[in-house]
């Protein structure tokens, strides 16, 4: 059974198939399209891409469960993906895809935005090092003050405990506790 699908309209499939049975798509291609097709099931499924006279372009991989297509027409025609399951259960298959009509077109539209986003990935790295700069100084500066503070509580508590010594020596000496 062949389906054709309407690349323009939707960008996935997923359908239900049933124990040993074969499911296969229409894709309508120009020559020099490029097609992408990214496939899941669950287990023993065969995926298989046939060109418009009939030929075998692509096998999924034995025992996959995942994998990417990428086609590209060299004469135009109906291309069929094919979908066979070798258990007896049902598999839900899914798969997305994408027709690209002018493949350098559109790779000239994805090297802009990657240069834009590179860009604006730039920029935000100079906004975190200034941040993280700034960031760095005050705390330096708050362990500074936290030193010194913490030096300065020691010093006092060191010389209250010297003039108590002091203090309480005299305090108890002889002469003091004769005269008491």
């Amino acid at each position: 059974m062949i389906i054709l699908v309407l690349l323009r309209i939707c960008e996935g499939v997923l359908f239900s198939l049933e124990g040993y049975t074969e499911k296969c798509f229409g894709l309508s291609l120009e020559k020099e399209n490029k097609f992408y097709a990214d496939y899941s099931f669950q287990s023993r499924v065969m995926v298989r891409v046939y060109s418009g006279r009939g030929l075998l372009q692509y096998t999924s991989p034995r025992r996959s469960t995942k994998g990417t297509v990428v086609l590209t027409s060299f004469e135009p025609g109906v291309h069929k993906l094919c979908f066979k399951a070798f258990g007896k259960d049902s598999q839900t298959v899914n798969f997305n895809f994408e027709l690209v009509d002018n493949y350098t077109e559109n790779l000239e539209n994805q090297l802009s935005e990657l240069l834009e986003n590179l860009g604006n990935v730039y920029t935000n790295l100079e906004f975190h090092r200034a941040r993280e700069s700034a960031y760095k100084d005050l705390v330096e500066n708050v362990s500074d003050i936290v030193i010194w503070g913490a030096l300065c509580k020691i010093s006092m508590l060191l010389g209250v405990g010297f003039l108590q010594v002091y203090f309480f020596s005299k305090l108890f000496s002889q002469k003091h506790l004769c005269s008491i």
